[in-house]
């Protein structure tokens, strides 16, 4: 199996495109999903799935993301849809905070 260097995505049977479909970047394809070569892109810390956090309340990191958000900070923060994973599920990324997390709409 092959990775995105950046993003751990697998390529599956995608080797053909050259952008990666998760993060929509241009990625080289490797064989351990641990290495992290992208040279402008830190490794994300991964929250899991947000449909299992207690109380579905936001973890810390993301909570304090969102209010600076809302307070008009720039942030590099931004939605993807996963449907590899799923039909209702999305990637939830802010690089500017170095976080991702999942999450189900349909769940």
């Amino acid at each position: 199996m092959l990775f995105s260097d950046c993003c751990g995505a697998e390529a599956g049977e995608m080797l053909d495109i050259e952008i990666c479909p998760a993060c929509k970047e241009h990625c080289e394809w490797v064989d351990d999903e641990n290495e992290n070569n992208h040279p402008t892109r830190a490794k994300l810390i991964n929250l899991g799935w947000a449909n299992g956090w207690p109380e579905g309340k936001l973890p810390p990191i993301a909570n304090a993301c969102q209010l600076a958000f809302m307070d008009g900070e720039p942030h590099n923060y931004y939605e993807q849809p996963q449907p590899h994973l799923g039909s209702c599920v999305h990637r939830v990324v802010c690089e500017t905070c170095g976080y991702e997390y999942l999450y189900d709409s349909g769940d």
